[in-house]
């Protein structure tokens, strides 16, 4: 997770549910009050563990790597959202 500062708001995707290996690859943003799940055009696999940062350059959230089931990842994930 991370904050998105040109969104003003916390980043959440994936995590861990439970049993191994149900891992997700659901997109979350949090106000300060409420969580909120988006539906971003472009969604990578699911996983957990991933490194996420805020790129204030480019106003994008990056996110790369984590695990799932299978191998690690080691795939990049940049997503933009509007404020």
């Amino acid at each position: 997770m991370t904050y998105d500062a040109a969104l003003g708001r916390v980043v959440l995707f994936g995590g861990y549910a439970g049993n191994w290996p149900n891992s997700l690859n659901d997109t979350w943003v949090w106000n300060g009050i409420t969580w909120t799940e988006i539906q971003p055009a472009t969604v990578p696999p699911n996983r957990y563990g991933v490194g996420m940062d805020y790129d204030p350059i480019n106003k994008v959230v990056l996110m790369f790597g984590g695990y799932s089931s299978g191998p690690a990842r080691g795939d990049t994930w940049l997503l933009a959202l509007a404020p």
